[in-house]
């Protein structure tokens, strides 16, 4: 195997790989090449930021969580970068999520997946309503009393970045949520990394053909992961 199987051996090679590529030296090394294996500007000298475990402990307690080990390695080695992304309209949003410099878009995005799917089945064009949770009531007041009950019942979501999470339990499951529409984006942070930010990683011909192995493992597997409360809503959108 060209990449690490291990956790922690992965992230390391992860940030290896992934700062050599956003090195100034190393683009404009290629620039003259290929124009194709250019960075964006914003990103070029970027340098991952990992938290130290007195800052881990201090996350968790400020946002009520708790971190499985597997997430802790991954904040302490990645975790996010030292800038933000520009987007396309000119905006910046976080790369990946920072614990301690983005509390206002972290607080927003752990209410997320309520809010979202609340708004699915209050909405009368999409009219979300899962068998489990019994006959649907007619008033949105009931309704929403149902779905309350039903989320609190489901693992703990943490923002990774963007629309995807991290189910907090042992299999540590990366989800993507837009309203009800859920999918399961990574059986694994080995497996969501490598293909959440496969251009950062300048991956050889060799190494492509191993992430496609990978995915064709692990997709076949996705039908048979089991979230609690999670697996039916991604079961209703295949």
């Amino acid at each position: 195997m060209l990449i690490p199987t291990n956790t922690v051996s992965f992230f390391k090679w992860v940030k290896k790989r992934s700062e050599h590529y956003w090195s100034k030296e190393y683009q404009d090394s290629i620039a003259s090449k290929d124009e194709i294996y250019k960075c964006e500007k914003w990103i070029i000298g970027a340098k991952w930021v990992g938290l130290t475990e007195s800052q881990i402990e201090e996350v968790e307690k400020k946002y009520q969580v708790t971190f499985t080990d597997k997430h802790k390695a991954f904040l302490q080695i990645l975790h996010s970068i030292d800038r933000k992304e520009v987007n396309e309209y000119l905006e910046e949003d976080p790369f990946f999520y920072n614990w301690i410099r983005d509390e206002e878009e972290i607080r927003y995005r752990l209410n997320w997946a309520f809010e979202q799917i609340l708004f699915d089945i209050l909405n009368p064009r999409c009219n979300f309503w899962l068998k489990s949770w019994g006959q649907k009531p007619k008033s949105e007041q009931e309704k929403e009393h149902i779905f309350k009950e039903q989320f609190a019942k489901s693992p703990q979501l943490l923002p990774i970045k963007s629309h995807r999470f991290i189910v907090n339990d042992h299999q540590n499951t990366i989800l993507s949520i837009w309203g009800s529409d859920t999918i399961i984006y990574g059986q694994n942070f080995r497996h969501y990394l490598l293909n959440e930010i496969s251009e950062h990683l300048n991956l050889s011909t060799e190494e492509r053909k191993e992430v496609d192995a990978l995915n064709a493992k692990e997709y076949k597997s996705i039908e048979y992961q089991k979230i609690p409360f999670w697996r039916e809503i991604i079961s209703s959108n295949s």
